[in-house]
C-alpha cells in the first residue's frame, strides 16, 4: 500500500493547502499564510520532501506510454492512517476521513512529472458565483442543478495538458473572385473575375494546449482558453495541496491531429488577412513544414462540476486562472410541458372570454 503526501503547517502541524486567492500556502486551522518559496525552505517541507524526480529530457527522449496495471489503487493518509482509494490517474485528492489534502507522489514521478503548472488564481467562491450566474434566468433547468449542495460540490482540479511548440514555413494557394455589378437604361450587368492567390509565410507557435485527459471534453477545455503562460511556474507538488489533480492518460501523439488543425486554421487566418477586396475566397491547397518541434507537460487549474441527468453527463468548467466559464445545461421537459399546458389553457380561456363578449 503506497503512502500519500500531506504537507503540514509549520506552525500548528495541520494539513496546509495552496490558496489561489492570496497565492500562498494557507492553513485553515491556525490561519497561517506562508509564501511558497518560504514554505519550500521550511523544515516541515524537507521532512516530507519532494518525492518526484527531474523531468528535463526533451520530447523525443521520453517514453510517454502508460503502463498502470489496475483501475484503482489504495494509499495511506499520513495524517490519520485512513485509506485513500483513487483511480490510476489521480495525482492529488483529499482524505475523506480527516479532510487533509494529499498528493500521490508516484503519480508525479518520471514521465508523469509535469514541466510546468499554472497555480489557481480564482477561488471556489468565484466558481460558485459563476455557476449561479449561469443558472439565472433558466426556468426549465432541472431542480437537481439548482440544488445548493450540488452547486457547492464544484471542485478545483489540476488537469493535464500537453503544450506544443514549433516553427512553421507555409505555402497556401487560394481561388478568389471579384464581382462587379452595374446597369444602364436597358440591362443589369454582372462581371466576375477569377484569381489564383499565392500566400506564404513563417510563423512560430509557443505552448499550444491540448487536453491530456479522457475524462474531460476537448471542446469544453478549448472553450475556457486562453491561459496566460506568463503565470506558469516550474512544477512543485505543493501547488496541488488542497486541490484535486489528474495525471495524463492521453499521450501527446494522440493530440497531433487536433494541434495540426489549430495550427492550420491560425496560419490560414493570418494569410487571409493579406487578401482583401475579393467577394469570395476558397482554399485550394496548403503545404506546411514543421521544425523545432517541442512538447511539454503541464497542469492547468480548472473549477469543475460534472452532473449526470437521465443518463447524460453535463459539465460546468471555469478557468481557474482567468475565471472564464462555460457549461452545458439540460432541459426539464416536465416543466416545459407544464408551462406549455398552462399557457395553452390561458390562451383558450382568453379566446373563450372574447367569444362570450361577441
Amino acid at each position: 500500500m503506497a503512502e500519500a503526501i500531506v504537507y503540514k503547517c509549520p506552525n500548528c502541524g495541520a494539513g496546509i493547502s495552496y490558496s489561489g486567492e492570496n497565492e500562498k500556502m494557507t492553513c485553515e486551522y491556525c490561519g497561517s499564510e506562508i509564501e511558497v518559496a518560504e514554505f519550500l525552505k521550511s523544515e516541515e517541507f524537507k521532512k516530507q520532501g519532494d518525492k518526484s524526480d527531474d523531468f528535463d529530457t526533451i520530447f523525443e527522449e521520453k517514453d510517454w506510454s502508460d503502463d498502470d496495471g489496475g483501475e484503482f489503487s489504495v494509499h495511506t493518509c499520513p495524517s490519520c492512517g485512513g485509506q485513500l482509494i483513487t483511480d490510476t490517474n489521480t495525482a492529488a485528492t483529499k482524505c475523506i476521513y480527516c479532510g487533509n489534502p494529499a498528493t500521490i507522489s508516484e503519480r508525479l514521478m518520471g514521465v508523469y512529472r509535469p514541466d510546468l503548472v499554472i497555480p489557481f488564481k480564482t477561488t471556489k467562491e468565484d466558481a460558485v458565483a459563476s455557476l449561479k450566474n449561469l443558472y439565472k434566468g433558466k426556468p426549465l433547468l432541472p431542480r437537481l442543478f439548482k440544488d445548493q449542495n450540488r452547486i457547492e460540490s464544484v471542485k478545483g482540479v489540476y488537469l493535464p495538458f500537453w503544450l506544443f511548440s514549433c516553427d512553421t514555413d507555409s505555402k497556401f494557394t487560394y481561388r478568389a473572385q471579384r464581382v462587379r455589378h452595374w446597369s444602364d437604361s436597358r440591362y443589369n450587368y454582372t462581371k466576375t473575375d477569377h484569381f489564383r492567390l499565392y500566400r506564404s509565410g513563417e510563423m512560430s507557435f509557443i505552448s499550444i494546449p491540448a487536453d491530456g485527459s479522457r475524462k474531460t471534453d476537448d471542446a469544453l477545455m478549448e472553450a475556457i482558453e486562453p491561459y496566460n503562460m506568463n503565470d506558469a511556474v516550474p512544477f512543485k507538488p505543493v501547488y496541488l495541496a488542497g486541490f484535486y489533480a489528474d495525471k495524463y492518460d492521453v499521450e501527446p501523439n494522440e493530440c497531433k491531429d487536433r494541434i495540426k488543425d489549430r495550427i492550420m486554421n491560425s496560419i490560414s487566418d493570418e494569410l487571409l488577412r493579406t487578401a482583401t477586396g475579393y467577394s469570395g475566397i476558397t482554399k485550394e491547397s496548403s503545404n506546411i513544414k514543421y521544425n523545432k518541434n517541442d512538447v511539454k507537460y503541464a497542469l492547468f487549474p480548472v473549477w469543475l462540476l460534472i452532473t449526470e441527468y437521465k443518463g447524460k453527463k453535463y459539465t460546468f468548467a471555469m478557468n481557474g486562472e482567468t475565471g472564464k466559464a462555460i457549461g452545458d445545461l439540460p432541459i426539464d421537459y416536465g416543466k416545459f410541458f407544464g408551462i406549455l399546458s398552462g399557457l395553452t389553457a390561458a390562451i383558450c380561456a382568453v379566446f373563450t372570454a372574447i367569444g362570450l363578449l361577441i
